[in-house]
């Protein structure tokens, strides 16, 4: 069982500064968002950039041309004027395969007139089938696969990496909650040595105190006075965290609101008590589990792209085509319906790399692939791994931790509270009291940093295991 009672008397007079608003503003107005949408957005990018390959595209074209040269020789007329044109639709499809299908026609004159609007129009189909690199398509699906899991992967990324930047964001809100509380208590002793340095001072023109007590009261209230001072300027520091990360944030619009602590025990507790009652690993509770599912496909789909670079492309193409010829482009269609005019072609286009350059960038787009999305894969895998291990046991020491320091705390207030009785009977010198009240009040603040060292710690636990299902983990915001 740990123990987290703390109590805070904030008197501050501006706006409820909680947690639900600090993931509220993280939701709506942080910066951070914005960076991870960002990074989102490039892998949408890529996708609809690859997804472009396979639109298929409309296309049309048309050539006029006039001369008056003369011809070298009869036999090679100057043909003017001359027209042609096409139009038609192109598709790349993930199969290694990219179709065409046009209608086409042209027309033409000699300067002689011995031949004089010759027409020709018809239909053309064509296709260029990948025979090697990118048979059957596979290269072209395991891109496809690629950009999918990436796609995918990227949008559980944005999940949790707004959870880690929550997480971020709440365990400064809990060390400013802390630091409230340490302020408070160094505002206390500030006051109490303030009243001992006026009761030395009386004591001095009663004969009772020496020069030396009144100088070690004064020194007291310097030194809690400096100490208050520096837990404000970590304060400040604090503060500027949320200053950087959210739109129109002012430090001076907020306060942490009375009693947030005592109020957010039973969750916390409740939390811890869920962790620790986990015999194993759970993966329902992460969403980590996934994203290295899905980086160990995204890794095959890569590196098997990336071996094909040096690859010889073959290619296949094929084109079958029926047209009219005529005196004019009714003519040559009226010939293209009724007359079965048609051809066929084959080729085999072969590119081979010469040199060593393919092949170096072959081995470093390998080594690329390879050593970034493995190192990605085992830091997912080791997060989960050691979060989940070291979770119970950091929580027991920090709760004996804890334990012992709540029983030191108030045995050093009994002993502070007789030290001060016995001050004021005179039966002891100021320095022991100072030394008790000081003992007291660092046992008094390493209370505290034990408490911020747990909510931490179990903050830090839902960065991993993002789903955790806790009251403390969903904490529910204002929707607009």
């Amino acid at each position: 069982m740990i123990y987290l009672i703390i109590a805070l008397n904030f008197t501050f007079a501006q706006s409820n500064f909680t947690e639900s608003k600090v993931i509220e503003l993280l939701r709506t107005q942080s910066t951070l968002q914005m960076r991870e949408e960002v990074l989102r957005s490039e892998v949408d990018l890529n996708q609809s950039l690859n997804a472009e390959k396979y639109q298929a595209r409309a296309f049309t074209q048309y050539n006029f041309s006039r001369s008056s040269e003369r011809p070298l020789i009869v036999f090679n007329p100057v043909l003017s004027p001359a027209e042609d044109w096409k139009a038609g639709v192109e598709k790349k499809l993930s199969y290694g395969l990219n179709v065409r299908g046009e209608v086409f026609g042209s027309q033409f004159s000699t300067q002689d007139e011995s031949f004089k609007n010759v027409t020709q129009t018809g239909t053309r189909v064509s296709a260029e089938i990948d025979l090697w690199k990118n048979v059957f398509g596979r290269l072209d699906r395991a891109q496809l696969r690629s950009l999918k899991a990436q796609k995918k992967r990227a949008e559980l990324q944005q999940s949790v990496g707004l959870k880690r930047q929550e997480v971020e964001l709440r365990k400064a809100y809990w060390s400013l909650i802390a630091l409230d509380q340490s302020m408070e208590l160094s505002q206390e002793l500030v006051k109490s040595a303030d009243r001992q340095f006026q009761d030395a001072l009386s004591r001095q023109k009663l004969g009772a105190a020496d020069s030396a007590e009144v100088a070690r009261s004064s020194s007291q209230v310097e030194s809690r006075k400096s100490s208050l001072l520096l837990f404000e300027y970590e304060r400040e520091l604090l503060m500027q965290v949320f200053e950087k990360n959210f739109v129109s944030f002012k430090s001076s619009d907020w306060k942490a609101p009375t009693g947030v602590m005592n109020q957010t025990l039973p969750q916390i507790q409740q939390c811890i008590n869920q962790i620790e009652s986990q015999k194993e690993l759970s993966l329902d509770a992460t969403t980590l589990d996934e994203m290295i599912s899905l980086l160990k496909s995204e890794t095959e789909d890569e590196l098997f792209q990336a071996q094909k670079h040096d690859s010889v492309d073959v290619s296949l193409v094929a084109q079958y085509q029926t047209s009219g010829v005529g005196s004019s482009y009714r003519n040559s269609r009226t010939a293209l319906e009724d007359e079965d005019r048609s051809g066929y072609g084959l080729g085999l286009v072969v590119s081979v790399p010469l040199g060593s350059q393919k092949s170096n960038s072959e081995r470093a787009l390998l080594s690329l692939k390879r050593n970034s999305l493995q190192a990605q894969d085992i830091q997912l895998s080791n997060d989960l791994r050691s979060t989940h291990d070291t979770m119970i046991k950091s929580i027991k020491l920090l709760n004996l931790g804890l334990k012992n320091q709540l029983d030191n705390a108030k045995n050093l207030e009994t002993s502070s509270k007789e030290i001060l009785s016995k001050y004021r009977q005179g039966r002891v010198p100021i320095s022991n009291l100072i030394f008790e009240q000081d003992a007291y009040f660092q046992s008094q603040l390493q209370v505290i940093t034990i408490r911020r060292q747990i909510a931490h710690y179990v903050l830090d636990y839902f960065s991993v295991f993002n789903q955790f299902p806790c009251e403390w983990n969903q904490i529910q915001v204002a929707s607009k």
